[in-house]
């Protein structure tokens, strides 16, 4: 990658700008930050040379050029990175035609010469990719040829998505292994994944769609036992039988409160009915009380509704 100076080297402006240089520096800056950076007469710049020419000491000139050189260094690095040859060598043509470019022109061509022998590698990778080489066989897959352009290039682009391609491949393999159960095979695939980009968020990702492991696969194993047991109808009948029981338990003492209350009930209305009490009294005066009478003598149940 081409490296610009970290500053530019401003003069001493002994006086302001005319109309006409400031003029000229407003409409550079606006063709800057449109992205009009080289290549016309209105772009940036063409229009800071043009103040220089007026000015030579104009601080704001020489600041502009040094913006619009850092910012064709960049865009050139970028369009090599991505393999856009042509594109580079255009942005290049205008960065010759700077003042103090010469150092970033020298690694810019370098860089491109760099560019057009990792193009073919970058192609046959993608082709053994298309054909399911992703990783082996080993001396003749993309994994191996990507890495070798970024032994030439590191800030390859290219090669870089390449390289998470080939671990998307791997970890494919490895959600189809568990599809088949092949608990094994999946986490060799991710081991094998991991090693190809440690921590990436597609490995991170997959990991978290929980991938059984052999302790899963046990508590498969036991669960069938279990399910397909002949033990297991004896042991639902015992649970069922158990829960009868505690049923019946549960009515009988209910059964038992019941008549205990309702034979309280029956001593307390014949103290009332021997002594003429207020209890007799209340029931004859609501017209209930031979009614009720009438069925205690005959042994009839009481109604619910008199059972508080």
């Amino acid at each position: 990658m081409a490296r610009n100076r970290n500053n530019a080297s401003l003069p001493e402006q002994k006086s302001a700008e005319s109309p006409q240089v400031k003029e000229l520096l407003a409409r550079a800056l606006k063709a800057f930050h449109a992205g009009q950076l080289a290549g016309d007469p209105e772009s940036a710049a063409a229009l800071f040379m043009q103040a220089l020419k007026e000015k030579p000491d104009s601080r704001r000139a020489v600041q502009g050029l040094f913006d619009v050189r850092a910012r064709l260094v960049a865009e050139i690095d970028q369009d090599i990175a991505v393999g856009d040859v042509d594109a580079a060598k255009e942005l290049l043509d205008a960065l010759r035609t700077l003042p103090n470019a010469e150092q970033e022109v020298a690694q810019l061509e370098e860089n491109l010469k760099t560019l057009a022998t990792v193009r073919p590698m970058l192609a046959a990778a993608a082709a053994l990719l298309q054909q399911g080489k992703a990783d082996q066989p080993k001396g003749d897959n993309a994994l191996e040829l990507y890495h070798q352009v970024q032994q030439l290039d590191p800030q390859n682009a290219v090669a870089e998505q390449g390289i998470f391609q080939v671990q998307r491949a791997v970890l494919d393999r490895a959600l189809a292994a568990v599809a088949q159960n092949d608990f094994a095979g999946a986490e060799k695939q991710l081991a094998r994944a991991q090693a190809i980009r440690p921590g990436s968020q597609q490995m991170h990702d997959v990991r978290h769609r929980r991938i059984p492991g052999r302790h899963d696969v046990r508590a498969v194993r036991h669960r069938d036992r279990d399910r397909d047991s002949p033990e297991r109808p004896r042991r639902g009948l015992g649970v069922h039988r158990a829960t009868v029981r505690a049923q019946i338990t549960a009515l009988c003492r209910s059964g038992r409160r019941l008549f205990a209350v309702r034979g309280r009930i029956c001593r307390t209305s014949g103290r009332h009915q021997g002594r003429g009490g207020p209890g007799l009294h209340r029931l004859r005066r609501t017209g209930r009380g031979a009614g009720a009478a009438g069925r205690r003598r005959a042994g009839a149940p009481l109604r619910d509704s008199h059972v508080h």
